[in-house]
């Protein structure tokens, strides 16, 4: 198994070399959409690498592409051109997390989260992984709950717990905070970094919110028109609080370079068209 190593020439907005190594990686991704007869391209010619316990941000106006990304990612659609790579030929597992817990009305919280794992998991280690879970989100007491007894921050929280009770190697979140009260969101912002600090899953994270992207994230990638035009790091320990002053200090120049009418690369102005996209280098994964 081969880290990506820097690469010099040419380099696209690109991901720093892999602490680990590389899980996914798409190759030139591209999706189009036939709609009224007219061709819709969703996705454009985009390059992305997952290292092992990264977390990565993707923010852009809606439209751009974020969602559809996503979903080939998952597999639940399958791309127009390009290829998805991953590590040793063999699709990593991947859990989702939506802006809807998406729970079933009729079962309780433990079974929510139990239910994608019956049939696959004896029974003793089914209930370990929802005990231990449940733990994790802080919904202990809340076990036997039926989901119209949850607020929106609990549901959210079970919605979590069941897709990390699948122990994903890729962990995928569209949105998951948006339908949230601020201090409902702070808290399951600070909660998912905790998680992330002690289990280090791999994290592929959708936002509108560039606080929140600065807070979590150690790369934003910046989508438009279906193209990563700019990757931007965050250099920061965490966890980090939406008031530290370095994290408001990238905030304010992650807002400058989304007006910005250009991306950045390698330190130099250089125009969207032709667009920009990450840079993978070329050693394969083996």
């Amino acid at each position: 198994m081969s880290a990506f190593a820097p690469s010099s020439a040419g380099r696209r907005p690109g991901l720093q070399p892999a602490r680990n190594f590389v899980l996914l990686e798409t190759r030139a991704l591209g999706k189009t959409f036939a709609i009224g007869g007219r061709e819709i391209v969703a996705l454009a010619e985009v390059d992305l690498a997952l290292a092992r316990g990264s977390f990565t941000v993707i923010i852009g106006r809606s439209g751009c592409g974020k969602s559809t990304l996503l979903r080939v990612v998952a597999g639940l659609t399958e791309p127009t051109s390009g290829a998805i790579r991953y590590a040793h030929e063999k699709r990593p597992t991947i859990g989702s997390v939506f802006q809807e817990p998406r729970l079933m009305p009729w079962l309780n919280v433990e079974a929510n989260i139990a239910f994608g794992l019956i049939g696959k998991l004896p029974k003793s280690e089914i209930d370990d992984r929802v005990t231990e879970v449940l733990d994790l989100v802080g919904l202990k007491a809340f076990r036997d709950a039926q989901p119209d007894q949850l607020s929106g921050g609990m549901a959210s929280r079970v919605g979590l717990a069941r897709a990390l009770a699948m122990k994903p190697d890729i962990l995928l979140f569209d949105e998951p905070f948006a339908a949230l009260d601020a201090f409902t969101r702070r808290n399951l912002q600070q909660e998912l970094s905790a998680i992330w600090r002690t289990r280090q899953p791999t994290i592929l994270f959708v936002t509108h919110d560039v606080e929140e992207a600065v807070v979590l994230g150690d790369v934003i990638l910046h989508m438009s028109e279906g193209r990563v035009v700019d990757r931007i790091p965050v250099p920061l320990a965490h966890p980090r609080e939406p008031t530290d002053s370095d994290v408001v200090s990238i905030r304010s120049r992650v807002l400058q370079r989304l007006a910005a009418p250009a991306a950045f690369h390698h330190g130099n102005v250089v125009p969207l068209q032709p667009p920009l996209s990450i840079a993978v280098p070329k050693e394969k994964i083996s």
